[in-house]
């Protein structure tokens, strides 16, 4: 994953290169130790919701042709969305994180259980039933992911395009609602499991979902207009 980020001892000391660009591979913790240009050491906790990760991932595969990774880090992240989303709700209900962690468990091995799950709340939530992946994709992603058909690029694409689809429209209606706003807000700061570890400072990226933030220009993208971002930032690199 690449992040453009800021070095507070070059800041104090005004160097050169305060701002560049960071290399990592993703983890759970989505804590990093990064080496500044000017050679400064300093942990960093980049906070990006899991599903944000594995979608970025995903772009990231497809741009360097790897169809398979990319594919399977979209489909990925449209499960771990269904996690988020119900992991909001319920708690706006005032369900406990405990409650929630327990219940969660006993789905976790299963997507058709997730997905069943994630109709229903979504469904008493708004009083209709979600947008959800096209026939086409599910029958594709069952290929895939249970049968070992080998995507194409185009394949990676449409699947990509269509959970981008279903994820912005779920987000922008989270946020049309007060009742979410607590929630939506403070999830950011529950990403990962780094109470022991120290750290220089947190890093908020402004990507593709925007969760706490306004929606930018950003959300209106597609997979292919990313893939050409990528593209002309590896010319330039």
């Amino acid at each position: 994953m690449r992040y453009n980020i800021t070095c507070i001892e070059c800041t104090k000391q005004k160097k050169e290169y305060g701002e560049f660009t960071v290399h990592v591979s993703p983890n759970n913790e989505g804590v990093y130790n990064v080496k500044c240009p000017n050679g400064h050491l300093f942990n960093i906790d980049i906070l990006s919701h899991h599903f944000q990760v594995l979608f970025e991932n995903g772009i990231h595969a497809l741009s360097e042709d790897y169809y398979i990774e990319s594919f399977v880090s979209f489909a990925t992240s449209y499960e771990r969305f269904i996690e988020y989303f119900l992991n909001v709700v319920l708690k706006s209900n005032e369900v406990s994180e405990t409650e929630f962690d327990i219940t969660w468990k006993e789905l976790a091995r299963q997507s058709e259980r997730q997905v069943g799950a994630f109709y229903l709340v979504y469904l008493q939530e708004f009083k209709e039933k979600p947008n959800q992946l096209s026939t086409k994709n599910k029958e594709l992603r069952n290929s895939i992911i249970h049968k070992g058909h080998l995507p194409t690029k185009e394949d990676c694409i449409k699947f990509g395009d269509n959970v981008l689809e279903i994820i912005r429209h779920i987000i922008k209606r989270l946020k049309t609602h007060k009742k979410y706003k607590k929630e939506l807000i403070g999830s950011v700061n529950h990403t990962g499991d780094f109470e022991n570890r120290q750290l220089n400072y947190h890093y908020l990226p402004y990507q593709i979902f925007a969760i706490n933030r306004t929606i930018n220009h950003t959300e209106s993208k597609s997979i292919t207009d990313f893939l050409e971002e990528h593209k002309i930032t590896k010319n330039k690199a």
